[in-house]
């Protein structure tokens, strides 16, 4: 028995201009990461994101 997961992501529109932004640094994110989660604690992770924020 094996235990697999997928993960599937759906996106509408140009990925490419905002990752060129991001990864030359003209626009900071920072203050947007709330935390950084491993791989293995994505279920937690997606169920602390969809808590509202005070």
């Amino acid at each position: 028995m094996v235990n697999e997961i997928s993960v599937v992501g759906s996106r509408c529109g140009r990925f490419a201009p905002a990752v060129d932004l991001l990864e030359s640094g003209r626009i900071d994110v920072t203050r947007l990461i709330g935390g950084k989660m491993p791989l293995s604690d994505g279920v937690s992770a997606m169920g602390e994101a969809s808590k509202k924020v005070p």
